[in-house]
């Protein structure tokens, strides 16, 4: 776990999440939502110009994505007109790379499209 600068206090949880979100946010040229998505107007947990992202992460070897948590977040970003996304962060030893987006099959072709021209 992380650790404050200045602390010998282990952060919680909930505050590692947080914390993590900002990273995404900074990394990914957006913003972490206020109280991680908890608000009643700041839904998702990481707002970037064209996506809505929840953001999951475990120490376990994997993480369960569930129907209701596509749906849930899919729901969020459309409101927002922004296309849905979840960032999964598995923090678990040997594997190389930690952190994964999912995102809809239709998003990723038209990303695809717009780096690389037509794909059929």
């Amino acid at each position: 776990m992380s650790m404050p600068l200045g602390s010998s206090k282990k952060l919680t949880k909930k505050q590692e999440a947080m914390e993590r979100e900002k990273q995404f946010a900074t990394m990914l040229g957006g913003r972490a939502q206020p109280s991680s998505g908890g608000g009643k107007f700041h839904k998702g947990d990481v707002k970037l110009p064209d996506f809505l992202l929840d953001s999951k992460q475990t120490e376990a070897n994997s993480i369960l994505v569930t129907g209701a948590m596509l749906a849930k977040i899919a729901a969020e970003a459309r409101q927002v007109s922004k296309d849905p996304g979840l960032i999964l962060t598995l923090q678990t030893p040997g594997i190389t790379a930690k952190d994964w987006a999912v995102i809809p099959l239709d998003v990723f072709r038209e990303l695809l499209e717009k780096s690389n021209g037509d794909v059929s």
